[in-house]
């Protein structure tokens, strides 16, 4: 297929497309072979009529399917070799006669989205701060994290015993009524994590109580409450600690780091975990950069996406995540609505991001090699839904082309925007630093 003759005027394209006579008779001997296998014809076996008979008996149906396969699949590749989103249905209209060994032309009338020429990407400058290094105090925590993975939990009594911080400890909870004392919800046997000294129970504060020792607070129960009918209340709330555990650490040794698997001494698995975290945040790092470039592009050239494409495409993206089973089946109409809301913006980006990155890579006459593309659909796996002498083969085999073709040339254009990213490191201000992770201490339903 080649595009002979192309005009623009607005949002209308208008082509001229031309098919060569070879693609003609490739669609010419499916169809042939279609009915052949399908129909049976007087005075042969079925599937072994030969070609002229079934000429005669359906050569206008065959010509027929073999117009309308050959102008919808070339079509689509028209579309996607000028990089065009369509806004309405494409006008089409033969050019010549379809006939067996000639080629075949039509004129194509597609109104798409505007994408304007996309300026400033020859040397995109960004400011971000410094990547991140892996600190002493992070390889602390790294350590401290995976210590406690091998740690095991040890009762503790005694008259002295209380609850201290990073102890584990099994309670009996309830609620009571403020008046009549009635139970109104219990809990048994709950273990809790002692996360700080702040960590608490409906209120009540765990580190310094013993075991056996009952503490009882007014409690509001909050309206996220799992009972329907205690939201709102104010109640006692009840707690008694039955057990306390503490957690008892492997020494950071040798032997420790043999215990995780990963190395033989405790100098290879610091290095280990080293080259681990640093590989995190030069990905974060990376990932960052990338973000900055996008935003930076598609502030300097903005172009207006056409609503009704982004509202198909957040259907699409929802339908697939249903089918994917990634949304609840249980999911209210209202938490639909909202998930629907929240996905826009998100898909937004990404079709404003995928406009970008085809419109650089038409500009810059960005294609895969044949080769390339052969190796890639190869490694893709896609494979036509439809058998070779089906309508739909054409299509389904144009269809994987151009789905693994704009894939290569959006790498290639991303890749092309990256060697011309050009980033000026600053120091991070106040409002940039990130805090350090921190798990929740509240420990109310």
């Amino acid at each position: 297929m080649r595009i002979t003759k192309e005009s623009k005027e607005g949002e209308l394209h208008v082509f001229e497309v031309e098919i060569s006579p070879e693609e003609v008779n490739q669609e010419f001997n499916r169809a042939f072979s279609r009915y052949r296998q399908s129909i049976a014809v007087p005075g042969f076996r079925k599937g072994k009529a030969p070609k002229g008979a079934v000429k005669r008996k359906f050569g206008s149906k065959i010509l027929q399917e073999v117009q309308d396969s050959l102008i919808n699949a070339y079509t689509r590749e028209a579309i996607e070799m000028r990089n065009l989103t369509l806004t309405d249905r494409p006008k089409v209209e033969p050019l010549v006669s379809l006939e067996e060994g000639k080629p075949f032309s039509f004129r194509l009338d597609i109104t798409a989205d505007f994408v304007p020429e996309i300026r400033g990407y020859d040397e995109i400058r960004i400011q971000m701060p410094p990547k991140r290094l892996v600190t002493d105090g992070d390889m602390d925590r790294m350590l401290k994290n995976l210590r406690e993975r091998y740690a095991t939990l040890r009762p503790v009594e005694g008259p002295e015993t209380q609850v201290e911080v990073n102890d584990r400890i099994i309670v009996d909870a309830a609620f009571l009524g403020q008046d009549t004392k009635e139970v109104l919800i219990s809990a048994a046997d709950e273990m809790i994590e002692v996360q700080s000294a702040e960590t608490h129970l409906w209120g009540i504060k765990l580190v310094g109580l013993k075991p056996d020792e009952e503490a009882i607070s007014d409690y509001v129960v909050p309206e996220t409450f799992s009972d329907e009918d205690l939201r709102g209340k104010t109640v006692l709330a009840k707690l008694k600690v039955k057990e306390i555990k503490k957690l008892e650490y492997p020494p950071l040794d040798d032997s420790f780091a043999k215990m995780t698997g990963e190395a033989d001494s405790l100098d290879t698995l610091k290095e280990i975990l080293s080259k681990e975290l640093q590989a995190q945040y030069d990905q974060a790092h990376a990932a960052r950069s990338e973000e900055m470039m996008f935003e930076r592009l598609l502030n300097d050239n903005p172009f207006v996406v056409n609503p009704s494409l982004l509202k198909r495409r957040v259907i699409s993206s929802v339908a697939t995540m249903a089918q994917r089973g990634m949304i609840r089946k249980d999911i209210s109409e209202d938490e639909f609505k909202e998930f629907v809301d929240n996905m826009e913006p998100v898909v937004l980006e990404t079709m404003k991001r995928e406009a970008l990155l085809g419109q650089i890579a038409f500009q810059e006459k960005m294609e895969p090699s044949p080769d390339e593309l052969k190796e890639a659909i190869k490694k893709s796996n896609m494979r036509p839904k439809s058998g070779p002498n089906d309508t739909e083969y054409l299509m389904d085999l144009i269809r994987i082309r151009l789905d693994v073709r704009r894939r290569l040339i959006e790498e290639k254009a991303r890749q092309f925007l990256l060697e011309h990213l050009k980033i000026e490191y600053v120091a991070e201000t106040a409002e940039e630093e990130q805090p350090e992770e921190t798990e929740s201490e509240d420990k109310t339903d």
